[in-house]
């Protein structure tokens, strides 16, 4: 029996792009990640709401911070309930905070897009299953109480 007693993290974003439109960006695998060390020295691997190239900049309008694009993969292909497409890439966020801390003031928790709202702050709690202990998912687990 394997438990996943990982919490979601606030891993959704809305970004800026040139022309002040938001986009959304979502972080989608945090396992390769160091938790400790400052966002800027990794690259992170993420969906991107619209077409992107690398080298791209976005600002996350929270705090400030620049997000790059550093890789393009291709499409990020979801049924239309959930958004549409986007991009798979990488990213890297030029923050010197550790990618939770960034992500605990920046972030939202990624509620799926068929609950057609916007994460309020008790999703935090609801969102996470009886077991979540420690950050490291983008997602909830779907066993559980």
């Amino acid at each position: 029996v394997v438990f996943n007693n990982s919490r979601v993290l606030d891993a959704r974003l809305s970004v800026v792009v040139s022309n002040n439109q938001k986009v959304e960006l979502m972080l989608l695998d945090l396992g390769n990640i160091d938790s400790s060390a400052p966002c800027q020295e990794q690259e992170i691997q993420a969906m991107i709401r619209c077409g992107v190239s690398a080298g791209d900049k976005y600002i996350e309008p929270v705090s400030g911070v620049t997000v790059e694009v550093t890789n393009v993969f291709g499409i990020w292909e979801e049924e239309e309930d959930s958004g549409g497409n986007g991009t798979n890439c990488t990213v890297k966020i030029h923050s010197n905070e550790c990618i939770g801390d960034f992500l605990n003031s920046n972030g939202s928790v990624p509620i799926p897009p068929y609950l057609h709202r916007e994460a309020d702050p008790n999703d935090k709690l609801r969102y996470n299953n009886v077991y979540a202990k420690d950050g490291g998912s983008v997602a909830a687990p779907t066993a559980g109480p």
